[in-house]
């Protein structure tokens, strides 16, 4: 779910299957599902900065112009299976809710 921007706190329910893969070697891909076929957003490497901040090292993005290579993202979990996460890249920001796939 992504951030409403109106009212803090609130999320819209998400506009398409988006999922977002960690391993345990820092790696990460952001898929979406849309069109009946799965698309690969974004790619690259987390490190983590401390217990709720991680940056990510951009290797594509299909949204974001090529210049950009880095963002900062602090996250937390509210619960085992649900992860807040609130991101910056340059001038563009958000806030985003992910479930656990299991």
């Amino acid at each position: 779910m992504q951030s409403t921007g109106h009212v803090a706190g609130e999320f819209s329910p998400p506009r398409t299957n988006d999922f977002k893969i960690y391993d345990r070697q820092g790696n990460f891909r952001h898929i979406i599902y849309a069109d009946s076929k799965y698309i690969e957003l974004s790619r690259g490497t987390i490190e983590l900065t401390s217990d709720s901040t991680y940056t990510e090292k951009l290797e594509k993005h299909l949204a974001v112009p090529a210049s950009i290579k880095e963002g900062r993202i602090i996250f937390r979990f509210l619960d085992p299976d649900t992860f807040l996460m609130k991101w910056r890249l340059n001038d563009l920001s958000g806030q985003e809710v992910y479930k656990r796939v299991k």
